[in-house]
């Protein structure tokens, strides 16, 4: 049997806010529990998310970014010192950090600890991105990075791309994709008739909604019984808000704000049209539920959704970025071809079977042994 670990997460997003890394770090603890591994979660307080073996021992404070970005700060929320002392206590085989890059408190956690250190670097950006701004500097903290860290995982390729310069030669790394739970996020045969059509995201202005509500109300006049559901909240829910209640659309518009966990997938069920109109992503996750429940993508045309959709046979319905004219005829063309939808569900459900969280978990245990130098006997 392979060696069994006791393992260390921290993260310093804001865990009482929905996110993708959030998600990552509950199915990856949950996978890799299964295999027989101990995992304690050290993170921000107010989680709305059900870890397990969770510590709060940081406060986020939320600093607004470039494209609609933002970081959470963290501090601790007791005696520093006293905090690391406990953490080294336990005596942790490795210990894992998400996005190391995020000040102040993980830096205090990454130069004390004392197990081994793995990272994953989640945040990625397109090529013509105003984010590229910081990309020169990225270099220069590889010295640094090496000091701390044996091994950096990458969510996908384009992630790589961003932040492989952080990395000396003595740093193992590999692209580890997300993944999806198939045993809970599953195609179920569509009861209503009703066109729906699906955005789930933060709303802030990388995600696009100003862009799909545009859309829209483009859309509704060929279309008039589709419907639209939102599940997010962010920095622009007032002005979506009235913005639909300016154009007479909140019969035809809902806004259900944050829903986590499982309680989103009868939402993918019951969608028509997953709608993406995303203008820069590191990788997705939203993607791989929508293909999981067998629901055709539309969206715009950016670098990780060329990566996760490679043949995709709906490419020609992730249209120019930003393009709201676009995207309304990618909607109404998908949504008026049944047997489009019907052959992108089937392609769907045979590739998301690439993505499982159970295989995700088995190849980062593999680099936690190949980081420690241990030989596991499967």
């Amino acid at each position: 049997m392979p060696n069994k670990l006791k393992i260390g997460m921290f993260f310093s997003y804001d865990p009482s806010r929905a996110g993708g890394v959030q998600e990552h770090i509950i199915f990856l603890s949950k996978f890799l529990k299964k295999s027989g591994h101990h995992i304690d979660i050290y993170g921000p307080k107010n989680s709305i998310y059900p870890f397990e073996n969770y510590y709060s021992i940081a406060n986020p404070v939320q600093i607004p970014m470039i494209q609609g970005n933002f970081v959470n700060i963290t501090i601790s929320n007791g005696d520093k010192n006293k905090i690391i002392k406990e953490i080294n206590q336990k005596k942790y085989d490795i210990f894992h950090f998400h996005d190391p890059h995020i000040p102040f408190f993980g830096f205090d956690l990454v130069r004390e600890i004392k197990a081994k250190k793995i990272a994953t670097f989640h945040l990625g950006w397109d090529d013509d991105s105003i984010v590229n701004i910081v990309s020169p500097l990225i270099s220069l903290y590889k010295d640094e990075f090496s000091k701390y860290f044996s091994g950096a995982i990458f969510v996908s390729n384009l992630v790589r791309k961003r932040w492989i310069n952080i990395c000396s030669n003595i740093v193992i790394n590999k692209v580890i994709y997300n993944g999806i739970d198939n045993s809970l996020y599953k195609f179920k045969p569509k009861k209503i008739k009703q066109k729906n059509i699906l955005f789930v995201g933060r709303l802030v202005p990388r995600k696009g909604p100003k862009y799909l509500l545009r859309s829209f109300k483009k859309l509704i006049t060929g279309l008039p019984d589709a419907r639209l559901t939102i599940l997010g909240r962010g920095d622009m829910e007032k002005s979506l808000f009235e913005y639909v209640k300016s154009q007479k659309l909140t019969d035809k518009v809902r806004f259900l704000g944050e829903i986590i966990g499982k309680n989103k997938i009868e939402y993918y069920q019951e969608a028509t049209v997953f709608v993406a109109p995303y203008t820069d992503e590191a990788f997705g996750i939203t993607i791989l539920e929508a293909m999981a429940c067998g629901i055709p993508i539309v969206g715009f045309r950016n670098q990780a959704f060329l990566e996760i959709l490679k043949d995709y046979p709906g490419m020609k319905y992730l249209v120019k970025n930003k393009n709201s004219d676009q995207l309304t005829s990618a909607l109404i063309n998908i949504l008026k071809n049944k047997n489009i939808r019907e052959k992108i569900s089937t392609w769907s459900l045979k590739k998301v079977k690439e993505f499982s969280w159970s295989k995700v978990a088995r190849e980062t245990e593999r680099m936690y042994y190949e980081v420690l130098g241990i030989n596991p006997k499967y």
